[in-house]
């Protein structure tokens, strides 16, 4: 009995994978329906996850918390603090323009949750991304995310949609430069409607 429950531990996070894939995941944000991610999320236990499942999840929580800030889902602020905690626990794995790029929707998030907050944690996410920019200034991920701070952030703290579009622009120019069709597809509809606005 042990060594069947020792076996399903190890093929959990397997299976985890073979259930959530990255096509499923996207397929479901296209369709604006989060609740594949939100099971994806919720399943699948961080602590069993490699290093490189890790930084998957962290990727897809990056997207998921900002919909359940935006849907205000009754859990939100648990899991800004746990996507906090997943990004302390990435640092020495990921880039670091990729770690502040987090740490910048990080603090965007604490802004969105909090009108307390909204101007220490908004500045702060300008300073991360500043940061991650200048770390690396083309980190396609840094650079979507500099074009989300400039775009939805209100002119009295910096926003500028003049900025957010030149932003989108250069990010779906890195997209194609290291290949990735995903995240191109879904910037490049967007980026030309954000110029209009």
């Amino acid at each position: 009995m042990r060594n069947i429950l020792i076996s399903l531990f190890l093929l959990c996070p397997i299976l985890c994978m073979a259930q959530y894939s990255d096509k499923d995941l996207y397929a479901a944000y296209l369709s604006e329906d989060m609740s594949l991610w939100q099971r994806y999320l919720t399943q699948t236990e961080w602590s069993t996850l490699s290093p490189a499942e890790q930084a998957r999840y962290l990727n897809y929580e990056y997207g998921y918390v900002a919909t359940a800030i935006d849907t205000h889902a009754p859990d939100a602020k648990q899991l800004v603090a746990r996507f906090g905690e997943h990004i302390n626990a990435m640092t020495s794995v990921l880039p670091e323009a990729t770690i502040l790029t987090y740490r910048s929707a990080h603090a965007a998030y604490r802004a969105k949750l909090s009108v307390w907050e909204l101007v220490s944690q908004g500045m702060l996410a300008f300073r991360y991304e500043h940061r991650a920019l200048a770390a690396d200034p083309t980190n396609a991920l840094a650079l979507t995310l500099a074009g989300n701070v400039y775009f939805y952030a209100p002119k009295i703290l910096g926003g500028s949609k003049t900025k957010a579009h030149r932003y989108y622009q250069k990010a779906v120019h890195a997209y194609r430069q290291q290949g990735d069709t995903l995240y191109l597809h879904h910037l490049t509809p967007h980026y030309g409607s954000r110029k209009s606005s």
